[in-house]
């Protein structure tokens, strides 16, 4: 009987793939789909108010999880890029630090074996996923490693956002200039080849960084991103820069056009699902309302703030809630509270290496503890700050945060009033204050722990007929009875010091409205009298609200102290 012939091999046997192969190709691609579906499911369950996702959830994701990585682990020595699209898919659904970690291994092992711009786009994606979850060290050895990858043969718009990725790293270090020289290499890269995204992008990180160098072109480089994203119609970007636009007006004290771009910013980041930026938006938001004096209008921010930190699974987010939390605990005049929050936002960004939040986060601690009544701990944690701002670049406010909130600690230890006062009048009239908003917050709570201990300390009146008045115009007592305090209203202290200076020297003499004006505001000319006026009528009204309207009396277009109301000025 004759043979047959031998088959023809198959078309796959001759390219070199069996149908073994094929299958398992197509299996790792399902499995890559099927990641990229649960992972915003995964977000979502933390975003609905759980901690955890569902045990069943759960199960799935780390299922799926170990078979990705356990065949891009097979596949690094063959198929490396197969290897680095397993590793990516089970980076988007890893939970947990260890399973993190397996994944950027898995990931590394393939672009090294991939090597050229392939490896700096897996190199990219892990610093970007490491500075996500708060692992800066890793975040910067990877963008480094992309950077050496890709080199000058990489495509333009590669190398801008290598460039970027570099800046925003550095950024998070407090390291500006380094910050500043990466970026302006991904706009040179990204205008030269008409990337507009990522020259929009680009500008966005010159104007954090900006921002944080006291550079006065912070709010036009946000201005001209926001023109940039608007051009082509990119909602990602135009949300990071409305963000970056409002971060820099409250940071500058612009509240009304801060409040607006940061909502409008939060709006359109909720609408795409976009947790990063949303979240701080939330946090400055937070920031302008402590800073105008709604501090439980930034618990409602920060409640919503930590909620999406949690769905983005990042430390630093988190830490950064925990510390605004602490600060406006503290704010509403609960120390004990706020220290444990400050504490947590502390423990974090120790680990992950933000030394900028942490001098910041480590000065109120510092007030927290003085207010709780533990100066020790207060001084531990004074001088954990100023070592930090020893060991590298701080926060520029940084050795004004820490002058100021010192004063806390000094006069709940029993120091001069007097000399804590004058160190934060000093403060607050320098231009620093103006361009911090966490300056101007410890200022506003130096202030206020001032006023208590100065209340504490507040003469006993024996009885003496008609008014008695400090002489700086910080209290006053009419007929002897309990002193009321004007160390915390100014202007009302002022007003006050005029009219009695007056009254001493001359008795009967109304002083002109013009005058009080001129006195009380000396700057504020460009304002207009009419709304000088109005302001000065106001004070006036206060002081006979709190007690003197039988003492204030309205002349020939001014005010003067009754002449026949005996005032006696205590000299302190």
């Amino acid at each position: 009987m004759a043979r047959r012939p031998a088959a023809a091999p198959s078309r796959s046997r001759s390219r070199g793939a069996s149908p073994s192969a094929a299958r398992r190709s197509a299996d790792v691609t399902e499995a890559v789909r099927e990641a990229a579906k649960l992972a915003p499911v995964l977000r979502e369950a933390v975003l609905a108010g759980r901690d955890a996702p569902t045990p069943k959830l759960a199960a799935r994701a780390d299922a799926l999880f170990t078979k990705l990585l356990e065949r891009g682990a097979r596949a690094v020595a063959k198929q490396p890029a197969l290897a680095s699209e397993c590793a990516l898919a089970a980076l988007s659904i890893a939970r947990g630090e260890e399973a993190r970690t397996r994944a950027y291994d898995v990931a590394a092992a393939s672009a090294n074996a991939l090597g050229g711009a392939r490896a700096a786009e897996i190199w990219l994606h892990v610093a970007i996923d490491a500075w996500a979850h708060g692992r800066i060290a890793r975040a910067q050895s990877a963008a480094d490693r992309a950077s050496a990858c890709a080199g000058d043969g990489a495509s333009p718009e590669l190398r801008a956002r290598i460039a970027l990725e570099r800046g925003r790293i550095a950024f998070g270090r407090s390291e500006w200039a380094v910050a500043r020289a990466h970026t302006e290499d991904a706009r040179a890269i990204a205008a030269s080849n008409e990337l507009v995204a990522l020259e929009a992008l680009a500008h966005v990180g010159l104007a954090a960084i900006g921002s944080h160098e006291l550079a006065p072109d912070a709010a036009r480089h946000a201005r001209r991103a926001i023109l940039l994203a608007e051009r082509i119609g990119s909602k990602d970007v135009l949300g990071r820069a409305q963000a970056q636009l409002g971060i820099v007006l409250v940071e500058r004290g612009v509240h009304d056009e801060g409040r607006r771009v940061l909502e409008s910013a939060i709006t359109l980041e909720r609408e795409r699902g976009e947790g990063e930026n949303e979240c701080r938006a939330l946090l400055y938001l937070s920031m302008l309302e402590v800073d105008a004096g709604r501090p439980l209008h930034a618990l409602h921010c920060l409640g919503r703030a930590r909620e999406v930190a949690m769905a983005r699974g990042s430390r630093v987010a988190r830490a950064m809630v925990h510390g605004s939390v602490g600060v406006v605990h503290l704010v509403r005049g609960h120390p004990r509270p706020a220290a444990r929050e400050l504490v947590e936002a502390d423990l974090v960004l120790e680990d992950v290496g933000n030394r900028h939040a942490r001098i910041t986060f480590s000065a109120f601690l510092a007030a927290a503890e003085a207010l709780a009544g533990r100066p020790t701990e207060a001084r531990a944690a004074f001088a954990q700050a100023r070592t930090l701002m020893q060991e590298g670049v701080g926060p520029a406010y940084g050795v004004e945060l820490l002058r100021v909130l010192e004063q806390v600690l000094a006069v709940t230890e029993g120091a001069s009033v007097d000399d804590a006062r004058d160190v934060l009048a000093e403060i607050e009239r320098g231009s620093v204050a103006a361009h911090w908003a966490d300056l101007r917050v410890a200022c506003a709570l130096a202030r206020r722990a001032i006023v208590g201990e100065a209340a504490s300390k507040l003469p006993r009146i024996e009885p003496t007929p008609g008014l008695v008045i400090a002489h700086d115009g910080r209290w006053f007592s009419l007929e002897g009875s309990r002193p009321i305090d004007l160390e915390s209203r100014p202007v009302l202290r002022r007003t006050l010091a005029v009219l009695a200076e007056a009254r001493v020297s001359e008795p009967g003499v109304t002083v002109a409205r013009a005058t009080l004006v001129e006195r009380l505001w000396p700057e504020d000319a460009r304002l207009g009298e009419r709304l000088l006026e109005n302001r000065m009528n106001v004070a006036i009204a206060t002081l006979r609200r709190l007690g003197l309207r039988d003492a204030i009396r309205t002349g020939d277009r001014g005010y003067r102290l009754r002449e026949d109301l005996p005032v006696t000025i205590d000299p302190g």
